[in-house]
């Protein structure tokens, strides 16, 4: 069976992550699957995860490479010039696997669409007025050439969580399957939770604004024997970001604040072992599948109390909103090690349905067992 996968894996991510897990299960089964996009995925992301993986460069009149360069508002104008056909996808594939909603369903092609929030949730679109006067220009005088910012009647969409499910139900009144998303974690053997061992408090996901891993900042200064790491993804577009956030960490003199951007797996490993809160500040993420890994290593969440972070941490004493995540935190950091372990012991089961076991099945059942087994 030849199956198709078209996204980005140049860089590592979240939804990187969940194409490598499809990788993964397929290649369990003997199937080595051809990646389509305009560059190569890294050999040394999937060499190092030992996956089998084939390329076929796909040209898009907008070279990938530029459009993650651009404003957000730009980007949201120019990035419909790359729709494609799934024609163009040879006929000898059996299914087409598409991480971005960019392809046209122009003949009938067994295909999958996995959504992990935007672009087709316009609730999830920034407010501000350039954006919006963007959209306008777009709707106006793009749209009916190139609707990429519509779902297609006759594609077949999973969704990342029940929260974005929801949001797009309420766009277009329809309701896709859920299918979480994947880790490449493996479960912690935990039957005790040693506080000596863990020493960090850590935000861990793409170092980003929208992310505010700044809010870590009034912690470590009212904590100031506690130590404190920021840890996670930073492209190049993003370092000044970074830059800002050590400049601001210096002004503060909060020298208890660890700065680990673009961390090996062997690094994030080590961290969240050492970790006894994991602290997550996004507003209305649409997962949020390191907070799921964090918890797989034995960290305790302290996440903001919205979007999908809610179906991940069900008890409302680890979930924070901004006017009282001081006093949560102080209240974590003050319970024994008994308390401790109760809470980790029932995150354990609840995250058992987040694994890349119960993805790569869900996945793989979309192409029919009998084709693959």
């Amino acid at each position: 069976m030849k199956i198709a996968i078209i996204y980005d894996l140049t860089e590592l991510g979240g939804v990187q992550t969940c194409v490598f897990s499809l990788i993964k299960g397929l290649n369990r089964r003997g199937v080595t699957p051809t990646l389509f996009w305009d560059e190569p995925p890294s050999k040394p992301i999937i060499d190092s995860m030992g996956l089998k993986l084939d390329y076929s460069y796909l040209k898009l009149p907008i070279r990938s490479t530029r459009l993650k360069k651009l404003p957000t508002t730009v980007r949201y104008m120019v990035e419909p010039f790359d729709m494609f056909k799934i024609s163009r996808i040879p006929k000898e594939f059996d299914f087409v696997y598409a991480f971005m909603p960019f392809v046209r369903i122009d003949e009938n092609r067994p295909h999958l669409f996995y959504l992990s929030g935007p672009p087709l949730l316009p609730q999830l679109e920034p407010s501000d007025i350039k954006f919006r006067i963007g959209k306008a220009f777009y709707k106006i005088f793009l749209e009916r050439f190139y609707p990429a910012y519509i779902p297609q009647k006759n594609a077949n969409y999973v969704i990342n969580s029940k929260y974005t499910a929801d949001m797009y139900l309420e766009a277009y009144k329809k309701k896709p399957e859920v299918v979480y998303p994947s880790n490449q974690l493996d479960f912690e053997e935990k039957t005790k939770f040693d506080l000596k061992e863990r020493k960090y408090t850590t935000f861990f996901s793409r170092i980003m604004k929208y992310k505010r891993p700044e809010m870590l900042f009034e912690l470590a200064a009212k904590n100031p024997d506690r130590e404190f790491v920021i840890m996670g993804g930073v492209s190049p577009k993003r370092e000044t970001y970074l830059n800002e956030l050590k400049n601001e960490a210096k002004a503060k003199q909060l020298s208890n604040i660890r700065f680990v951007p673009n961390a090996s797996n062997e690094e994030v490993e080590q961290i969240l072992k050492q970790t006894l809160i994991y602290f997550f500040p996004a507003v209305n993420e649409h997962f949020g599948i390191t907070t799921v890994e964090a918890i797989l290593k034995g960290c305790i969440p302290l996440v903001h109390n919205s979007g999908g972070q809610i179906e991940i941490v069900p008890n409302s004493e680890l979930r924070f909103d901004d006017d009282n995540f001081a006093e949560k935190y102080s209240r974590l950091i003050s319970m024994s090690e008994n308390q401790l372990t109760e809470l980790m012991v029932s995150l354990d089961r609840h995250i058992g349905q987040f694994s890349e076991e119960v993805y790569i099945s869900k996945m793989l059942a979309f192409l029919g067992n009998d084709k693959i087994d």
